[in-house]
């Protein structure tokens, strides 16, 4: 079984915004200096209305943006809205040619589409976002087809409405492939040069673009890219235009420009949102041969503040189909990610790596055997199991609040520790004997680690369920190796079962029932404490064995099982099939 947990960050709140295009114009160009006031854009707004002159209007309406972008700002965004120029503005960009103007017409509707929810809904309801579209359609010229999708990617943001109307008239795919045609004439070019002798691609085959006008082009298609595929809606019904947007992402990552591959790397982490668990996309799509390497690579060579895509990238690819993490850890995953383990990353980027992990150990017993033998990677999730903010003090099994602590107590903190629990949950259940006997052999101390995250008065129901889970299965995978053992005494004992009776995981969890009153909790409760007493010489029978023999839990208790593959995604993102999904399982 497969589950969604929507917990996202709450830095993904500040990538759900618009962005006004306020670039500054040559400086040699005097005009540009010019101060506007409403009354002027009110005297272009009358040449565009009156005159035939191609100049004058060019300047006109060049006017009317530039009042925009020296000062951006709602009231005057509403001064435009106010000279009633909707009329114009699509005349402008469904008439053939004219790019120039076409070009300042995009730009005004992008600072437009900047405003609020009801300034993107006039320009919805006037016609001008279609008039957008089509003039996004049906121009060669890319600068103009970039400022429209930048238009169109701000529209996006303001609603899951909207971005779901986008991807039923195809839009997602045609920004899609116009990104790709975008690359492949940067690419055209590159190979060009390469014929020349002058490599504008490094070492690493990262793309070096020597053209601003190509880089800002792929930047700003890329940018509209990943924010048009945005999910909130039933997104898998538009696959395949997502896989066109995959494609021409899987290219965009290997530009050296970090605005760029930093915006593919939140596009392909949307869209592996949006398409979670779903079959038909990942069997259709063609994996570029050259991109999970990319992401290692980024995830070894940049600084810690630009990493946060990479690794989001990273974790959303690892609930992926087996076949296809495989490739990620052929690139060598595990050598370059548990570094990000350490206490000392900042959290987002940690809560992504442990989530990582988590995923990796509920895949196939190859990727069980390689995160569980990978010393630092097991050392960093074992690090972990501690309360935020809190030391602990064993002799009297209290944890106290210190400023001293590895970590602060956080949210954030909270969260990485449930992540850490959910790699030992999948591990003690899918790996094989020998992954499990190594696990409890290299990290002797793990069961009394456990039971002090028990002894924290205000555990969360769901931590508490996670490490109760961990210890059932501890105990029933080392009661089967027990019976594979020859026993020294005349009937096996589980050591694991008696250490955690004398840690007194039961007498704590059943304070921790007292305070919570959760009913699911004490079930789990006896559960445990069944599974411990019955691991004991005294109480062992012929009924458990017969249970192991045909590698059944004994005591007929039926065993919890992870919901093994999750990802995170961000306010918005997602198939609203997860959340339906979510309903019907709390309802249940």
């Amino acid at each position: 079984m497969v589950v969604n947990e929507f917990e996202p960050d709450d830095f993904l709140r500040d990538l759900n915004r618009k962005f006004a295009n306020v670039s500054l114009e040559n400086s040699a160009d005097e005009a540009s200096k010019v101060i506007l006031n409403s009354d002027d854009i009110y005297e272009c707004r009358n040449v565009l209305r009156s005159s035939d002159s191609y100049d004058l209007r060019q300047v006109a309406i060049k006017n009317i943006r530039r009042y925009l972008t020296q000062n951006i700002s709602l009231s005057r965004i509403e001064i435009v809205f106010d000279l009633g120029i909707d009329d114009l503005i699509k005349d402008i960009l469904e008439a053939p040619g004219y790019d120039e103007l076409k070009y300042e017409a995009a730009w005004i509707v992008t600072n437009l589409a900047y405003g609020t929810r009801e300034h993107t809904s006039r320009l919805v309801d006037s016609g001008v976002i279609n008039s957008l579209v089509y003039c996004f359609r049906n121009t060669e010229n890319f600068r103009v087809k970039s400022q429209a999708a930048w238009a169109l990617a701000n529209v996006s943001i303001e609603s899951p409405s909207y971005r779901e109307r986008m991807a039923q008239s195809n839009l997602i795919g045609d920004v899609a492939q116009a990104l790709l045609t975008k690359c492949e004439i940067v690419y055209n070019k590159l190979n060009a040069d390469l014929d020349e002798e002058q490599l504008p691609i490094d070492d690493r085959s990262q793309i070096r673009c020597k053209s601003k006008e190509d880089s800002d082009d792929v930047k700003d298609l890329t940018w509209s890219l990943a924010n048009i595929c945005r999910g909130g809606f039933k997104t898998v019904e538009h696959w395949e235009q997502y896989l066109e947007a995959v494609n021409a992402f899987s290219l965009c990552i290997h530009f050296d420009n970090e605005e760029i591959w930093t915006e593919a790397c939140w596009g392909l982490s949307r869209i592996l949102s949006n398409m979670y668990n779903y079959d038909p996309f990942f069997h259709s799509w063609n994996l570029h041969a050259r991109l999970c390497p990319r992401l290692v690579h980024l995830l070894r060579n940049q600084p810690s503040d630009a990493i946060l895509p990479v690794l989001q990238t990273i974790s959303n690819f690892s609930s992926g189909p087996n076949e296809y993490i495989e490739i990620l850890l052929d690139a060598d995953l595990l050598n370059n990610i548990w570094w990000y383990l350490s206490p000392n990353t900042i959290p987002q980027l940690r809560r992504n790596a442990m989530l990582t992990v988590s995923n990796l150990a509920a895949g196939s017993e190859q990727m069980l055997r390689k995160v569980v033998y990978n010393e630092n990677i097991m050392q960093g999730v074992i690090a972990h199991l501690v309360i935020p903010g809190h030391i602990y003090h064993p002799e009297e099994r209290s944890w106290y609040s210190s400023a001293r602590a590895i970590n602060p107590e956080s949210k954030d903190e909270w969260r990485i520790l449930k992540e850490a629990l959910w790699v030992l949950a999948n591990i003690t259940t899918l790996a094989n004997d020998d992954c499990i006997c190594a696990l409890l052999r290299n990290y002797s101390k793990l069961i009394k680690l456990l039971a002090s995250l028990l002894h924290f008065s205000r555990l969360s129901t769901p931590i508490t369920l996670k490490i109760i889970e961990t210890l059932i299965h501890i105990i029933d995978r080392t009661n089967k190796i027990a019976e594979l053992t020859p026993p020294i005494m005349p009937t096996p004992r589980n050591l694991y079962a008696e250490e955690m009776v004398r840690e007194d995981i039961i007498p704590a969890l059943r304070f921790l029932c007292q305070q919570m009153d959760d009913p699911n909790l004490s079930s789990q409760t006896e559960v445990l404490n069944e599974f411990m007493m019955s691991s004991f010489p005294q109480q062992y029978n012929s009924n458990d064995q017969l249970a192991n023999a045909f590698g059944l839990s004994s005591r007929g208790i039926q065993l919890p099982r992870p919901d093994v593959r999750r990802i995170v995604h961000g306010f918005e993102d997602g198939d609203v099939r997860l959340i339906e999904d979510a309903i019907v399982r709390i309802q249940l």
